[in-house]
């Protein structure tokens, strides 16, 4: 997008709202990541004190290197993980997922045969150690974790009983994404 859409207008709320709204509710502790030049005023404004940022020491180094910084300033045994622009997340999922990941490494969402690796809970000790083994191997990406990590799948089928139509993973990355999921009903919070 051409503007920043964690504070794009969706339902008359910034786009992040609604996923910080559920991971809020389910949360004790929670972090923000952003880039090198953002600037967090806008963030704050919304977010309020509760909320920590953490930002990239680096630009360009990759969403892993995102992650290791945020899972090293993380106070819990277990992180959830959810994209700022997915505003139809369900609590349920994370509920679920946070029981799924319990004597793992991670529970992870598996959708039309993809990982989903940004909605996702990870035992925080053990997911800093596969980054920083997965980032020494040239690794960039959440997956290349895995290999590290005892993960446990949520397959498709376990998140279509309480999400028929898999909305938790809409993200809306573009204008025209913004457009067909304003057309939804707003989320239920």
């Amino acid at each position: 997008m051409e503007f920043d859409k964690c504070v794009v207008p969706f339902h008359g709320k910034p786009l992040m709202f609604w996923s910080y709204s559920v991971l809020g509710s389910l949360a004790e502790d929670i972090l923000f990541s952003i880039s090198t030049d953002r600037d967090e005023g806008p963030l704050r404004e919304f977010l309020g004190d509760e909320v920590r940022f953490v930002r990239d020491k680096e630009a360009g180094l990759g969403p892993l290197f995102g992650l290791s910084l945020s899972f090293k300033e993380a106070r819990g045994e277990y992180v959830a993980v959810a994209p700022c622009d997915a505003p139809f997340i369900k609590a349920e999922l994370y509920l679920r997922l946070f029981r799924l990941a319990e004597g793992a490494d991670a529970a992870v969402p598996e959708i039309k045969g993809y990982w989903e690796p940004l909605h996702a809970v990870y035992e925080r000790k053990a997911m800093l150690e596969a980054i920083e083994k997965a980032i020494s191997e040239g690794g960039t990406r959440p997956k290349d974790t895995y290999k590290h990590l005892e993960v446990r799948k949520m397959t498709q089928e376990e998140v279509q009983t309480f999400d028929p139509d898999l909305l938790s993973f809409v993200n809306i990355n573009t204008i025209q994404n913004l457009e067909n999921a304003s057309d939804l009903s707003p989320p239920d919070r």
